[in-house]
């Protein structure tokens, strides 16, 4: 098992941070597969600020994900860190259907999203793979991640 890393996970881009309590944030992580991900590999697609809480959340990819389902959750360890023991959660999306979210984007249905507390630091937001991705240019997955403080 291998952790992928988007542009957030590389400290390329930053996650919108709350600034007003009770505020929606929203932002659009996203993962493209220039690399090809073996079943079981984890995709650092983001983070939830220190202090934020779930609101809602909606995934959605671009190029073929034929037969591949994936868990969408907290990650454990250090936001970034490539250490193959972190481990994925399930509580945004349990096995997404990642072909189906090309035509129509999943939608957040699990009560357990609303459920991960705040915490003084900041929390990445994985999407473990149940299949292996074949690397193509323009094959991402988004997670559009709405939050507040």
């Amino acid at each position: 098992m291998a952790i992928k890393q988007s542009p957030w996970a590389l400290n390329q881009r930053t996650a919108n941070r709350p600034q007003s309590a009770g505020a929606v944030h929203v932002t659009k992580f996203y993962h493209e597969f220039t690399a090809a991900a073996a079943s079981g590999d984890i995709v650092d697609l983001g983070q939830l600020p220190a202090g934020a809480y779930i609101v809602d959340a909606r995934l959605y990819t671009e190029g073929v994900f034929t037969g591949v389902t994936g868990d969408v959750g907290i990650m454990s360890g250090t936001p970034g860190s490539t250490d193959p023991a972190r481990t994925c959660g399930n509580e945004i999306f349990a096995a997404a259907d990642l072909a189906a979210a090309a035509t129509a984007p999943a939608n957040m249905a699990l009560a357990t999203a609303f459920k991960v507390t705040p915490a003084d630091t900041h929390r990445s937001i994985g999407l473990k793979l149940a299949a292996a991705v074949p690397a193509a240019a323009g094959k991402k997955v988004w997670l559009v991640l709405e939050y507040a403080q």
